[in-house]
């Protein structure tokens, strides 16, 4: 008699009970419960309260979805988004990317993400339609800056574009504690010579270069202990070793280059024992004319 009320009391409501599914708006009900229409859910209080759709799994090793269909004869999902209970993740998927949504962070087809935001699939970075990195920011067709798992690339609609590094407050610091080096215009990190923290393979132009030296400035060379060469020495030097004392052989410099402020204070120890030299001559010069 209840089954019978039930069922009367449904149909004038617009519902249809069939071999115990419920269908509303239908009356070929498909499933347990079958909407065909908009449902609405309303907060539990007249003025307040909260919309709540409560969805429990059967144990710890099952799951729970929502699922979407493109049209009425589809078999498999288009799009989903559900709850994880054995991996305790969230997700999103439109089939072919899922976003998973841990208390590490979001992953980006990544179950296991390991910062607020990982991401561990996408394409190349670099220009054209189909290098779009794992990251876009800006519009494809205008400015935009792409990023994959190892490349930045700045474009524009496509086309490589200048890329900008500036802080408009503060400083831009590279290898801060001289951890690492920046190398410009080499192929890898390899090829940067160990113990530098700048390397650049091809011409540098500067309006103003300073060398900041931690050594002493060649002053030393007018000091009265200061031992110059005779020319004598300085003539035999020359004619056995081809160079100037303290200075580096053609040879070494072709080799290995010069390290600019080690040079600048080479030469200027140079000029300063020239002017000795010199001074030396002058005084010699002085002397000779006395003695007419």
């Amino acid at each position: 008699m209840k089954k019978i009320v039930l069922a009367i009391m449904l149909a004038h409501t617009g519902c249809m009970v069939k071999a115990q599914n419920v269908g509303i708006g239908t009356p070929t009900p498909l499933q347990k419960l079958h909407v065909k229409g908009i449902a609405r859910i309303d907060a539990a209080g007249v003025s307040s309260g909260d919309a709540v759709i409560s969805m429990y799994s059967g144990s710890t090793n099952d799951q729970s979805y929502i699922n979407f269909y493109n049209n009425f004869s589809a078999i498999s999902p288009s799009a989903y988004f559900g709850y994880s209970a054995p991996s305790d993740y969230s997700m999103w998927s439109n089939g072919s990317t899922t976003a998973y949504l841990k208390s590490e962070g979001l992953g980006i087809s990544n179950t296991t993400p390991l910062t607020k935001l990982h991401i561990t699939g996408g394409q190349d970075a670099g220009f054209g339609a189909t290098n779009n990195g794992y990251i876009m920011n800006g519009t494809v067709t205008g400015a935009n800056l792409v990023i994959d798992n190892n490349e930045i690339v700045a474009r524009n609609n496509g086309l490589k574009a200048d890329m900008f590094l500036q802080a408009d407050s503060g400083n831009v610091i590279l290898c801060s504690n001289e951890q690492g080096s920046v190398g410009i215009g080499v192929i890898a990190g390899s090829s940067i010579p160990a113990g530098f923290l700048l390397a650049v393979d091809g011409k540098i132009i500067s309006e103003e270069v300073k060398v900041q030296l931690s050594g002493n400035w060649p002053d030393y060379v007018f000091d009265n202990k200061y031992k110059l060469r005779s020319f004598d020495e300085l003539r035999r030097f020359i004619s056995a070793n081809k160079h100037l004392p303290n200075i580096p052989a053609a040879a070494e410099v072709e080799k290995n280059g010069i390290e600019l402020g080690d040079m600048q204070k080479r030469m200027m120890e140079k000029i300063e024992e020239l002017t000795l030299y010199v001074l030396k001559l002058e005084e010699e010069i002085q002397q000779l004319k006395k003695q007419k």
